[in-house]
């Protein structure tokens, strides 16, 4: 990532080198072992890793760290990259990272690679015997040919010709691109690293999971990074559920690679205050005051992508400047979110259904947590909403939090806990809250400014009901509700109780 600092003078961004990397010593301390079980051959150890967490977060980071670790310890590095216009292509992965290595290959290197003699004239009989009973040489270059068809011509022989059912085909092209790589690493210890493996198509994963298993004495690192799966509201039925299928057979598979130590699932969390403030340093040179450090903190919520954008975005419209070696801000509670944020939440959002994407626009105008009795109460009374139950709301409900867009807050917390007067008993409100506002934000400037104050005013009733002798103490977000609704009366009566 190359820091987006603008230069105030000029109002036009300048090119920085790369960012320090903050935060991560245990990920790049696992890294470096995975490299170090590669290099020394070792005989245990997992030779397979997969970063994985939301966009933004540090995965392409982490791969280019790996990447340059690797070069310095006298790794080869092949890197690849997934493309959602890529999942209809199979193997698209391997064709487009192989192709250009095989076409710069020379011939003598290119014969090596599929276990021929390297001397043009010598004949295909007296091939050297393989070390062992994978493929080599003419076969080995008849199924590469399936998806090299340029292949036999560079190495100057003609493929065989063989009878194979589809499953002895797919086989022998999983085990050709095996020893490929196997010879790929004889000289020189082998990193593959793959990128947005989210949008691999399903014969690329195929083949990653054969490669983890078959590579697993080898002298060849795998290391993966992926964002969660987003279902998306526009594919079919049957899509889905191949989908599905798919998925269960690829979480079954890596739960038993992950139990033979053959492969290491390696989720990345938001980084902590400390190390966002250290990369927000890196990015401002100069004295930051804490009112600034705290407000980009709290956009940011430890993304470092979302960081670097709120900072793009401040410096190119003139909100944050440099004054005499100092960072200054203009109207801090009015930052909006720069475009590339909201597109980077909007693909999130893509995971849930449209039904869900509904009721969590009308639950981000409670704020940042909302009760589900109230919510209820504004669904069920809304005209737009008509059908919707308790029950259909629950189950829209657990598909966000099965999404991660939302959370159970612990029941117990004060927010939950309603007393009721002269009874010395309470009653407890069951509550959700986004997990990251930056969720709730861009859900909220979906609604159209008409329905907004038509909800709020909705949600203040609601509410309003909800906490029963209680709503005193809640006045006043009662009268922000009203407010926003255009109740002028209710209001003013709330806000005087505030």
């Amino acid at each position: 990532m190359l820091a987006p600092f603008v230069d105030p003078s000029f109002h036009q961004e300048r090119p920085l080198p790369l960012l320090p990397l903050v935060g991560r010593k245990m990920e790049l301390q696992v890294l470096h072992t995975l490299l170090t079980t590669v290099s020394n051959n070792l005989p245990t150890g997992a030779r397979a890793l997969t970063l994985s967490g939301e966009r933004g977060i540090g995965k392409t980071r982490l791969l280019t760290e790996a990447a340059h670790e690797a070069r310095a310890r006298g790794f080869d590095v092949l890197e690849m990259r997934a493309y959602e216009s890529s999942l209809t292509f199979p193997y698209f992965l391997f064709v487009e990272a192989l192709r250009p290595v095989l076409r710069a290959a020379t011939l003598d290197q290119l014969r090596f690679y599929v276990g021929l003699p390297g001397a043009i004239s010598t004949s295909v009989e007296e091939q050297p015997t393989a070390e062992s009973i994978s493929l080599t040489g003419t076969p080995l270059v008849t199924s590469l040919a399936r998806l090299f068809p340029e292949l036999p011509a560079l190495v100057q022989i003609a493929p065989q010709e063989e009878l194979l059912s589809p499953d002895q085909e797919k086989f022998r092209l999983f085990d050709a691109i095996a020893t490929l790589f196997e010879r790929l690493a004889a000289t020189r210890p082998l990193l593959i690293c793959i990128d947005s493996l989210q949008w691999a198509d399903s014969a690329s994963l195929e083949m990653i999971l054969y490669l983890t298993i078959r590579l697993r004495a080898s002298r060849v690192a795998l290391i993966g990074a992926t964002r969660p799966a987003q279902g998306g509201p526009e594919q079919n039925e049957q899509n889905e559920a191949a989908m599905q299928r798919a998925a269960e057979t690829v979480t079954r598979v890596l739960a038993e690679l992950m139990q033979q130590g053959m492969w290491l699932p390696l989720p990345l969390a938001p980084l902590d205050a400390e190390a966002m403030t250290a990369h927000m340093h890196a990015l401002l040179p100069g004295i930051l005051p804490e009112n600034i450090i705290q407000s980009l903190l709290a956009r940011s919520e430890g993304n470092p992508f979302f960081l670097e954008e709120l900072v793009r975005t401040l410096t190119l419209h003139g909100q944050l400047l440099l004054r005499e070696d100092t960072w200054e801000i203009k109207q801090p509670a009015s930052i909006k979110l720069p475009a590339s944020i909201v597109s980077a939440v909007q693909q999130r959002l893509e995971s849930v259904s449209f039904a869900c994407l509904e009721l969590l626009s009308i639950a981000s105008l409670f704020g940042s947590t909302f009760p589900i009795d109230a919510l209820v109460q504004v669904v069920e009374h809304s005209t737009e909403k008509a059908g919707h139950t308790g029950s259909t709301i629950q189950t829209l409900l657990d598909e966000a939090l099965e999404a991660s867009l939302i959370a159970r807050v612990p029941e117990g917390a004060p927010e939950d806990r309603l007393d009721l007067p002269d009874t010395g008993f309470h009653i407890t409100l069951s509550q959700y809250t986004f997990c990251q506002g930056i969720v709730q934000e861009t859900l909220h400037a979906t609604i159209p400014t008409q329905q907004m104050r038509h909800l709020h005013g909705a949600i203040a009733q609601a509410l309003e009901s909800c906490y029963d002798y209680e709503a005193p103490k809640h006045a006043a977000e009662l009268a922000a509700h009203y407010a926003a609704s255009s109740d002028r009366a209710a209001a003013l009566r709330w806000s005087l109780l505030a």
